[in-house]
């Protein structure tokens, strides 16, 4: 494809990334990284981008319990983390990143708690540039304690220092302090965003009047916009 490319034989290489993302899926699965990084380094490859963002955001599992995992890159990998729309819980992407620096010091104990100085160390200088992407605030109490603070020491100082304060004053242990992380957006939620961004036409007074009855009624907002969305174009054809 690379040739082709280079050849420009655009109708080739529109076949062979058809062929790839319709026929060999298990295999840029588990060698994501090389596609990843084959994708995005020639712009006639837009359907195999667009095959890696997708799987990024929409199926990250595939990506982190591929076998090939833990050879793919610190820069992938922080790429796939510090996505908003990640598909995935906070606490899982942790998880994975620690399983990630681990296999990148197969030396350390299998057991952290055999773990000296000197080995906590070194994993911290595994994923030191990962760790700023992960969205810790957005945890719960329950799993900082059980998950984090067993690996305190690789996290920088003061951020250990305020997650320690902001979780030890919650007294749910599955309550979340979410409000100094950005939350990770759903993909429902993503859709609710884009519908709230349509640009809807002035509407008449009558029409006000439905919507604002709909709101009163306490509609769950989702059937509020796909009714003023409806009302609205109800409103143009009526005026054509």
């Amino acid at each position: 494809m690379i040739a082709a490319s280079e050849l420009s034989l655009q109708e080739l290489i529109v076949y062979l990334q058809s062929f790839l993302v319709k026929n060999k899926t298990n295999w840029m699965e588990q060698n994501f990284d090389f596609v990843y990084q084959t994708s995005f380094k020639n712009d006639s490859f837009l359907d195999l981008q667009k095959y890696c963002t997708d799987l990024i955001t929409k199926e990250p599992d595939k990506i982190f319990k591929s076998p090939n995992f833990s050879l793919i890159s610190e820069k992938l990998l922080i790429t796939i983390i510090q996505s908003d729309n990640l598909q995935m819980s906070e606490i899982q992407i942790w998880e994975y990143l620690l399983k990630w620096g681990l296999a990148q010091n197969p030396e350390l104990p299998t057991d952290f708690k055999k773990y000296s100085k000197d080995d906590f160390n070194t994993l911290k200088n595994t994923p030191q540039q990962c760790i700023p992407f992960i969205r810790f605030y957005n945890l719960s109490s329950k799993e900082f304690m059980d998950s984090v603070l067993p690996y305190k020491r690789i996290l920088p100082k003061e951020l250990y220092k305020d997650l320690l304060k902001t979780f030890l004053s919650l007294l749910d242990p599955d309550s979340k302090s979410s409000d100094k992380s950005r939350p990770r957006i759903s993909s429902n939620q993503s859709q609710f965003n884009q519908m709230n961004e349509f640009e809807f036409f002035p509407l008449k007074t009558s029409e006000e009047s439905i919507i604002a009855s709909t709101k009163r009624n306490e509609i769950p907002t989702w059937s509020y916009w796909k009714w003023k969305h409806i009302i609205t174009n109800f409103g143009k054809f009526r005026s054509s």
